[in-house]
């Protein structure tokens, strides 16, 4: 028997011992604990995420709407991450030209947030694909790991060619949503392998 009381026999479910919203009621409950639980994890550590948020530079990150890119179970950022500024699109795909008010938006957003509160370092621009090896990679390339990544460089080049480094700052990734393990390249050609560092 599994834990919604259903019993199998070689594969096939052979008795349900209770019935259907008395499971549905389970499952939400379960869930609900889990959140409540959660949110009182992000709260103990409320003390470093401040110091954290005091020392991390401002992010404009963008990721694919797919949400094996956000993390199993995410549901978004802490109420206190302010330095982050967030944007999805399929793909990373976006138009970049000045019509496309939602992506400059951010990006002057995190410039100005940066400049008030954070003088001398600049916010970080972070497109990030994503792929996966034993699960999928991204539907919107089909699944083609090097146009990912091109997207993602595509989308770096774009905010390079807009600010000075001393303004933003591109640097753009790939994350295996396998072990949500993350590469980073740089403008300089140097990157950083979070996977080589699990493994």
């Amino acid at each position: 028997k599994n834990e919604f009381g259903i019993k199998y026999i070689k594969g096939r479910v052979a008795e349900v011992q209770e019935d259907p919203e008395i499971l549905a009621q389970q499952f939400f409950i379960r869930h609900l604990r889990k959140n409540a639980e959660a949110a009182q994890a992000l709260n103990e550590l409320g003390r470093e995420m401040d110091e954290f948020e005091d020392l991390a530079p401002v992010v404009y990150e963008h990721r694919c709407v797919d949400g094996r890119a956000h993390g199993t179970g995410a549901r978004g950022l802490p109420p206190r991450a302010e330095t982050v500024f967030m944007m999805r699109t399929e793909g990373l795909k976006a138009d970049t030209s000045p019509a496309n008010e939602p992506f400059w938006a951010r990006a002057y957003g995190a410039v100005r947030y940066a400049l008030a509160n954070k003088p001398g370092t600049p916010p970080l621009y972070m497109p990030l694909a994503h792929e996966g090896t034993e699960g999928s990679g991204c539907a919107a390339h089909h699944e083609d790991r090097r146009k990912a990544l091109e997207e993602a460089k595509a989308k770096a080049n774009v905010i390079a060619g807009k600010f000075p480094g001393t303004q933003m700052y591109p640097v753009y990734g790939m994350m295996n949503t396998d072990d949500m393990s993350t590469s980073l390249f740089f403008p300089n050609g140097e990157n950083i392998s979070a996977q080589e560092l699990i493994h």
